[in-house]
């Protein structure tokens, strides 16, 4: 009999993580098991994370729909492609559950895989990642920001908000004459107002300023389509594709978007926005969110897999969590 298990599980940060409107000290997730009672000890591993604030999806619906999930696997059998799992997911898991959906489908490739550490078929290059940068004083910013340097980073992503803006452009001007070679990327997870962020982006103009994410929250969605056309600076959308339609990319017109599996529901959910993307001119990155080291293992064979070594992705966070104490992974 093949079952898929949730398996909840806590990640502590090896130290606090402040962004423009929270602070980390641990993270809920759910790993999703999928095996088959008559080879138990070939197992397939997937993490569903819900980031807090932002993610939809209701977690008391997790558990209900792995068993209706794994009474369909019974009835037609593990799918055998990427296409086919994709079928199965869409069929069986609200779009209401992108984590979830992010969960089940990791864990049935890594299932077809022969489980261990695989997820994709790849040859393994050098995926190049921004540097992130959590919120706290100037000092330890700093020494953050000279480490990451120090060990090859050439991208660096700052939060920003209203409270922190001051703050922030003294460090920016600080990083322009120390390190001008940094290319820096900004997110503001949807801190401003549409009224006033045309005034705080035109002061953010003189720096080497990729984009900033989601300078005005989602709901907002004229005011961004205004925005992305007369910013001083590139936009780039990333809380605004949460149950969106791709349709959004054509009325928008944002100059690059974040792409989180488990906002938008798993892998082969992002490849469809890629494609979108990329036909429109509209440039890139993918971005890990609150995932362990096997939900990040996961999204980096993703990258691989497909070649995607051409942008700066967002995969910098091996060293936030203490180890984990709940399962043994693997």
């Amino acid at each position: 009999m093949i079952s898929l298990r949730l398996l909840p599980g806590t990640l502590h940060f090896k130290k606090p993580f402040k962004t423009a409107k929270q602070t980390f000290t641990k993270q809920k997730t759910y790993f999703v098991q999928c095996v088959d009672d008559q080879t138990p000890d070939k197992k397939g591993w997937g993490e569903a994370s819900p980031i807090p604030q932002y993610s939809v999806d209701n977690i008391e619906y997790f558990q209900k729909t792995l068993q209706k999930c794994s009474h369909v696997l019974n009835q037609q059998g593990i799918p055998g492609n990427h296409q086919e799992i994709f079928k199965y997911i869409e069929q069986n898991i609200s779009p209401s559950l992108p984590a979830l959906r992010l969960g089940v489908e990791m864990a049935i490739l890594n299932y077809i895989q022969q489980g261990n550490k695989k997820w994709f078929q790849f040859k393994k290059k050098k995926l190049l990642s921004n540097a992130l940068i959590s919120l706290d004083t100037h000092e330890k910013m700093w020494k953050n920001i000279f480490s990451k340097k120090k060990q090859g980073f050439t991208h660096i992503k700052i939060k920003i908000s209203k409270h922190h803006f001051s703050f922030i452009r003294t460090l920016l001007q600080d990083l322009k004459k120390r390190a001008p070679e940094m290319i820096i990327r900004l997110d503001a997870n949807g801190d401003f107002h549409p009224e006033e962020v045309h005034d705080y982006l035109a002061q953010l103009k003189p720096y080497p300023i990729q984009a900033i994410e989601q300078p005005i929250a989602p709901k907002y969605r004229q005011s961004l389509q205004k925005l992305c056309r007369q910013s001083p600076i590139p936009i780039a959308l990333d809380e605004s594709l949460i149950q969106a339609d791709i349709n959004i990319l054509s009325t928008i017109r944002p100059h690059y978007i974040v792409l989180k599996p488990v906002y938008l529901g798993g892998f082969y959910a992002c490849k469809q926005w890629i494609s979108a993307a990329e036909q429109q001119g509209i440039g890139w990155w993918m971005t890990v969110g609150l995932e362990s080291p096997l939900g990040t293992q996961a999204i980096r064979q993703f990258l691989h897999h497909h070649d995607y070594y051409h942008m700066v992705h967002g995969l910098d966070n091996d060293d936030w969590y203490k180890k984990i104490k709940d399962i043994n992974l693997f």
